[in-house]
């Protein structure tokens, strides 16, 4: 944990200490205000490493514990299971960014071939190397601070009892809400996109489409619609002969009618009208005849004969 904490902070001469320092001395080697403010903004995002890494190992090996002392009864060393992968990575983690920096991202090297290729404008690591003394120190001195104000805050008890007593006050409080709800990210996700995002679901996605209108205009509209069309139509057999002989008369004169003037109506009609006719059909016969919400048998239920 030792190890991998101070490789974690870019402790000097350890793998994190390499790569860490040329991302921010490419970033800052680039002279454009967006390489600064990732320069500057990384700075402070090592500050922050090195105080909770710290914190991390002050209260587990030096400061008192606040576990319960049952639980302490079972603190044991890892298992070879896990211990053997650890030390490995342990091993990596203190030599390999010594011995292989100048290998893998020095001045010049070719061991990456054309596997990475950077265009020549892009070629900013040279210059990194050439940057001013104060800003290659940078990051080393937010490390030392942010491990500094770690170990003053957490392990000595006077300064950790000043840190207790400025969370419990107004403003620590204040502070300690909003970072602890994360500057109210979750709210504003949850209240504004997640809630929207539900609501969407459930009364436009699956009320008015799925169980609306994708009902209507599928198997439940059509399975309504027919046995009504059907004795809509069946009323017509009156059996009577001029009832016949008028329907037919008008038919008749439909389509010649039809036919005569399809050269004109072809461009007032639209085809697509038919099928806004037939939807426009279904709404306006089908649900408030039989509707969705009122219609015990398509849920499944039966109603109660009478005696």
């Amino acid at each position: 944990m030792v190890i991998g904490s101070l490789s974690l902070v870019g402790f000097p001469f350890l793998t994190g200490f390499y790569s860490k320092d040329v991302i921010l001395e490419v970033a800052y080697a680039t002279y454009t205000i967006s390489g600064n403010v990732a320069y500057w903004l990384g700075s402070v995002c090592v500050a922050l490493t090195a105080y909770y890494s710290f914190r991390l190992l002050l209260l587990t090996f030096l400061a008192p514990t606040n576990t319960h002392k049952s639980n302490l009864l079972d603190v044991h060393d890892a298992p070879p299971l896990m211990a053997v992968p650890l030390v490995v990575l342990a091993l990596g983690s203190i030599f390999l960014g010594y011995l292989g920096k100048d290998m893998m991202i020095g001045v010049g090297t070719n061991f990456w071939g054309n596997s990475l290729f950077v265009l020549p404008h892009n070629l900013v690591l040279f210059e990194s190397e050439l940057i001013p003394q104060v800003e290659k120190l940078t990051p080393l001195v937010a490390t030392l601070v942010g491990g500094g104000v770690a170990y003053l805050v957490n392990y000595p008890l006077g300064f950790a009892l000043m840190g207790y007593r400025a969370k419990i006050g107004q403003v620590g409080r204040k502070l300690y809400t909003a970072l602890n709800k994360r500057w109210f990210f979750d709210k504003i996700y949850n209240d504004f996109v997640g809630q929207g995002g539900l609501d969407f679901g459930y009364t436009v996605s699956w009320k008015r489409l799925d169980k609306g209108c994708f009902e209507v205009i599928g198997p439940y509209g059509v399975g309504q619609a027919f046995p009504m069309w059907s004795r809509h139509v069946s009323r017509l057999q009156s059996g009577v002969i001029y009832h016949y002989a008028v329907v037919m008369l008008l038919g008749l004169t439909l389509a010649i009618g039809l036919v005569a003037l399809w050269d004109t109506l072809e461009f007032i009609v639209d085809p697509r009208f038919y099928f806004v006719f037939a939807i426009t059909f279904l709404f306006t016969t089908v649900i408030p005849l039989h509707g969705i919400e009122g219609d015990n048998s398509y849920r499944g239920e039966t109603k109660p004969t009478p005696k």
